[in-house]
């Protein structure tokens, strides 16, 4: 599963080929990349000048619908497209695990709030550290691995000087008011 870098969401009426440029422009502000890996759908003379006007490669497969054929990538951007079904994996992801399937609300800024609230939760599992008890640590370890995510998590046990783990975190849940020593989610 791969981490979103960008997400935007639309309404129906509006082709995904709109929003390359976009989003390409929203990406490179966030991350340095050098490859643009897209489907079919985004196979489009200006998304690519675009994207070979910025000094990236584009490795977009062909639009086959439009007669046209495959294209031959060389060895290494090969390796580089297989990507695209890591791709494929986190919209599935995000679609059957985080919200996207089951909308059932209405406006425009109600549903880009359920989707985000989805790619959110979808970066968070990837990114998680624990801190917290050891027979705790244990539990989350034994929960977390049965669901296949054991890499998406770092489970520091417990800190006596916490603070460089906080310091250093975007987001903090700590799920007990009361507690001392609360098991906190990083």
């Amino acid at each position: 599963m791969g981490i979103p870098v960008t997400a935007v969401v639309t309404g129906a009426n509006v082709h995904d080929s709109q929003l390359a440029i976009p989003m390409e422009n929203l990406t490179e502000r966030r991350i340095t990349h050098l490859y643009s890996v897209m489907d079919s759908a985004y196979d489009a003379e200006d998304i690519r000048a675009y994207i070979q006007g910025k000094e990236r490669i584009a490795l977009i497969e062909a639009n086959r619908r439009r007669g046209k054929r495959s294209r031959a990538f060389d060895a290494a951007q090969e390796q580089r497209f297989k990507i695209r079904t890591t791709i494929e994996r986190t919209n599935a992801h995000l679609k059957d695990w985080f919200f996207g399937a089951n909308i059932f609300v209405r406006g425009i800024r109600k549903v880009k709030f359920h989707l985000m609230c989805g790619v959110v939760s979808l970066a968070a599992v990837k990114i998680f550290t624990v801190v917290g008890a050891r027979a705790m640590l244990e539990a989350i370890a034994s929960h977390v691995a049965s669901r296949g995510h054991a890499a998406a998590f770092t489970l520091a046990g417990r800190q006596m000087d916490p603070f460089p783990c906080i310091g250093g975190a975007d987001l903090l849940v700590v799920p007990s008011l009361f507690d001392s020593y609360p098991g906190t989610i990083l």
